[in-house]
């Protein structure tokens, strides 16, 4: 009896300790030891309260063109992720993504030629594609960014440029915020999702 209500309490636990956190959550990089964040595909340092990372072009290859990503597992239906981020001259993209459940819910990318917004259409709903005239990346230059997602509708917020997109994915939960780049180093501060 006792073992078994050990047993009980134990799988309690660790099913708790592995489920994905809840808004707030804030990442200032004090620490490069944090179980809200994830570092992936890539050698990340976290210094002076900034994560930072120089794609390295193997891990690239064996990652089947996918560089180096923060992951943050939280699930929210409507909430602001904000963070600044700062490329370096040699950054090619740099990729904001919100997963939920069962896959894409949201993207935008910023490249030297400017910045795309989609959502990725379920069966049924109407294609993804909102917005083609988001500004440039700024290499060199720290800029911040707020993506508040509130029901079907998304304001993007990425320096001095705003957009506000609506499509019935953004409605979807949502369980993860990943910031990714390819290429060149890649330099994150203060994110949150609130």
């Amino acid at each position: 009896m006792r073992q078994s209500l050990l047993f009980i309490l134990v799988a309690l636990s660790l099913g708790t300790s592995l489920r994905a956190a809840e808004p707030p959550i804030s990442d200032d990089f004090a620490s490069s030891d944090d179980s809200i964040r994830r570092a992936t595909r890539g050698p990340w340092k976290f210094e002076e309260n900034t994560a930072f990372c120089t794609q390295d072009d193997k891990l690239y290859k064996k990652f089947k063109d996918h560089g180096p990503a923060l992951w943050y597992d939280v699930d929210f239906t409507d909430a602001t992720v904000a963070f600044s981020m700062k490329p370096d001259e040699n950054v090619q993209s740099f990729i904001f993504t919100i997963n939920g459940s069962d896959g894409h819910i949201f993207r935008f990318v910023s490249r030297d030629r400017g910045t795309f917004i989609k959502a990725f259409a379920h069966e049924g709903e109407p294609d993804g594609s909102l917005d083609r005239e988001g500004p440039p990346l700024r290499p060199g230059e720290w800029t911040d960014v707020t993506v508040t997602f509130s029901g079907d509708t998304a304001e993007v917020k990425i320096g001095d440029y705003e957009k506000t997109v609506s499509h019935p994915a953004i409605d979807h939960s949502k369980t993860t915020v990943g910031l990714g780049f390819s290429f060149g180093t890649m330099a994150f501060r203060n994110v949150s999702v609130k």
